[in-house]
């Protein structure tokens, strides 16, 4: 049975192409692996994907009874509805360690860095693989996201060797420039709702059992809301 390589709800550039990425390294040393997302793709992540060739991995909301790897973080607010009748096998994240908890021994890959998508670089050295030049360019440009081109606080110098030696596999000279391609497309918001800008990069935390909702533009601003429910079960005004 393949296990199911997901991100949180209301997915990111690194949620959606950690998945891809890893699902290729996990099938590439022999453990079946299928990339799955729980919602759309942005219009940042949709460039990703199309200026790589690749399509959306698939849109699952159910796990029951599946093995699942979490990608980019280890919240139950941010996991399946159904996660806990799921088989939790692995966690590769770079925020701090959440709620989620198993029954079994599994595989965690949590680094202090940046993105997640640095994490799975290292997990592709450790193994051996060889990344291929589409994935190491979707791999790139999470990490130019996360890291708002290095100027996030966030940012590492690891998370700066490993675009520096994606961009080298991907073929791209400067990977700069193409993360301003990708930041022109984020900041582009003319007729976009205002409850689309708000739910564009939103995640819920259980926060001493106060549910807080976190929507973040890291190209302008960060705010907060306490929220009496999830924010996938919350109604905002279009």
């Amino acid at each position: 049975m393949a296990m199911y390589v997901v991100g949180h709800k209301i997915p990111d550039s690194d949620s959606i192409c950690g998945a891809i990425a890893l699902a290729y390294l996990k099938n590439k040393i022999g453990e079946p692996a299928i990339a799955s997302r729980l919602g759309e793709p942005s219009p940042e992540t949709q460039f990703i994907l199309d200026r790589f060739g690749f399509e959306a991995p698939e849109l699952k909301m159910s796990y029951a009874g599946e093995e699942v790897y979490i990608v980019d973080h280890s919240e139950v607010t941010q996991a399946p509805d159904d996660i806990a009748e799921a088989t939790i096998v692995g966690i590769v994240d770079h925020h701090k360690l959440g709620d989620l908890t198993t029954a079994a021994p599994l595989e965690c890959w949590i680094r202090p860095v940046g993105c997640s998508n640095t994490v799975i670089k290292m997990m592709y050295d450790f193994h051996g693989v060889e990344i291929p030049k589409d994935i190491a360019g979707i791999m790139l440009c999470a990490i130019l996201s996360d890291t708002v081109i290095f100027k996030s606080p966030t940012c590492t110098t690891a998370d700066i060797r490993c675009v520096e030696d994606l961009a080298k596999i991907a073929g791209i000279e400067d990977y700069k420039a193409l993360g301003m391609e990708m930041f022109k497309v984020k900041s582009a918001v003319d007729g976009t709702p205002a409850r689309d800008l708000v739910l564009r990069d939103f995640k819920d935390f259980n926060m001493n059992n106060n549910l807080v909702g976190i929507g973040s533009w890291k190209w302008l601003t960060c705010q907060s809301l306490t929220l009496s429910k999830p924010i996938s079960k919350l109604t905002l005004p279009s």
